[in-house]
């Protein structure tokens, strides 16, 4: 079970972020918080997803990341598009994800998306932590260019 005490206070720090630094060290908790493989945030520019920052994954992830296309066939692309919560059920191969859109006012601006091990993308409390996460983040990454946030790392 998550500590919904502690997710309070992690999003309580998420609002006060100043600094990439700031930012990747508290991604770096949801990672442990979640028991998460990893996560990557999507921002939105020039009409294309480009990953952000990202948390649990080798260091070069980001570079090796290509952009989302709104029409692309997967679960990041579907969040952005819909606007909505998707989910990819975990297999014998590969673990489950849940891709959260991020908003700046009405709009979808990006994806936090949140690789779990298997079983955990259909838990009710995970899947509803995982929107409160990516609620204060939007807050956090739609502030600034992809382009910026790529460069440092935000």
């Amino acid at each position: 079970a998550l500590d919904l005490n502690a997710v309070a206070d992690l999003c309580t720090e998420i609002e006060r972020v100043e600094s990439a630094a700031t930012l990747q060290a508290l991604l770096h908790r949801i990672v442990r918080m979640l028991d998460a493989d990893g996560l990557v945030i999507w921002a939105e520019n020039d009409a294309q997803l480009f990953a952000v920052a990202a948390a649990g994954y080798a260091p070069d992830t980001l570079a090796r990341l290509l952009p989302i296309r709104r029409q692309d066939d997967h679960a990041v692309a579907a969040a952005w598009r819909e606007a909505s919560v998707e989910t990819v059920d975990a297999t014998s191969e590969r673990d489950g994800a849940i891709a959260v859109p991020l908003f700046s006012g009405d709009t979808c601006t990006g994806v936090f998306a949140v690789e779990l091990r298997p079983g955990r993308e259909h838990d009710p409390g995970t899947r509803a932590v995982v929107r409160m996460l990516a609620a204060q983040l939007s807050a956090v990454v739609t502030g600034a260019p992809a382009e910026s946030q790529a460069r440092t790392g935000t």
